[in-house]
């Protein structure tokens, strides 16, 4: 119903999924991403909240990377002060939109935060998967009308039998005669079968 997989920045992966079932998602644990986690059955999820997280340790962080390049380029450094430059701009930049996900399931508090992200794509991505998993979670009707639809959706009509196939007559062609008598690959029209 929901997959969002990005690269919110090189080498840290934003992964958060919303099944029929379970919510899988990823994290990142002191500046480290841990390895893909899944939530119990989505019946047993409760206290979803979707909240701001306080912007003030990004700002102060950002703040901190910028004053760290001016000292380094008072001292003659030049790649890193413009790499620090641009790490505290980000910094700043994200602090203004930060959400959390989170629920409990038993025990367990699970938390999704908003990842750092220079590329506005993929701010605006994870953004709008977070949103749409706190809506579903937070109204049980909505999520189970949402699975009833994909359901239906995927309907589809049993594949014919090994035996009852008819491949394409060009013997450059693989494949198969449908229903209307062509070939489903090169629309060769199939001379009606002898019965």
């Amino acid at each position: 119903m929901v997959d969002c997989q990005v690269d919110a920045r090189p080498g840290v992966p934003f992964a958060l999924a919303l099944t029929d079932r379970r919510i899988i998602y990823s994290r990142l644990v002191s500046f480290r991403m841990k390895p893909t986690q899944t939530s119990g059955a989505i019946a047993d999820v409760y206290d979803v909240r979707l909240g701001r997280r306080s912007p003030w340790p990004l700002i102060i962080g950002g703040a901190l990377a910028v004053a760290a390049a001016i000292a380094g380029l008072v001292f003659g450094h030049v790649v890193r002060p413009i790499l620090m430059v641009s790490f505290g701009i980000a910094l700043i930049a994200s602090a203004r939109g930060g959400l959390v996900l989170s629920w409990r399931e038993g025990r367990r508090r699970h938390r999704v935060p908003l990842l750092v992200s220079t590329r506005r794509a993929a701010r605006v991505a994870m953004r709008e998967a977070m949103v749409e998993v706190a809506g579903y979670l937070a109204d049980p009707a909505r999520l189970a009308a949402k699975v009833a639809r994909l359901r239906e959706l995927a309907v589809v009509e049993p594949a014919p039998e090994l035996d009852d196939r008819r491949l394409c007559l060009d013997g450059a062609c693989v494949g198969v005669i449908g229903a209307d008598d062509r070939c489903a690959v090169c629309g060769m029209v199939a001379p009606m079968p002898l019965r």
